[in-house]
């Protein structure tokens, strides 16, 4: 599931935290992400520049390539952000045509998983 994040009911701090843990990994790998270690009013400053998607996937990072791949995402282009030492991969995954069938009651499940659901 993908959606907005919304500072009303979500953490910079949290969604920072998650971001140093995706990232560390990479480090040793000498893939630096600014993610890696940034501070949460960066995280913060970065989302609100604009529409925030994740986007800087190193391509050497190969567990990271069999996640996407493995998720339904197809690799479509692979970029050299400036300020980067490495190529980045950039994935699509096409949105579902119709809602899933049978399921019913969205915003109240999200509630029960304690997922803030905006309105």
């Amino acid at each position: 599931m993908l959606r907005r994040f919304v500072p009303q009911c979500d953490s910079w701090e949290r969604l920072t935290q998650r971001r140093h843990r995706a990232y560390a990994r990479l480090a040793p790998l000498g893939l630096h992400c600014a993610s890696a270690d940034q501070a949460a009013s960066a995280t913060r400053s970065r989302a609100l520049a604009g529409d925030c998607f994740v986007a800087d996937t190193p391509f050497p990072a190969a567990h990271l390539l069999a996640f996407y791949r493995a998720a339904g995402f197809c690799l479509v282009d692979v970029v050299r952000f400036a300020g980067r030492g490495y190529d980045s991969a950039v994935f699509s995954k096409a949105a579902a045509s119709q809602p899933l069938a049978g399921v019913r009651h969205v915003p109240a499940l999200l509630r029960e998983a304690g997922i803030c659901f905006a309105r």
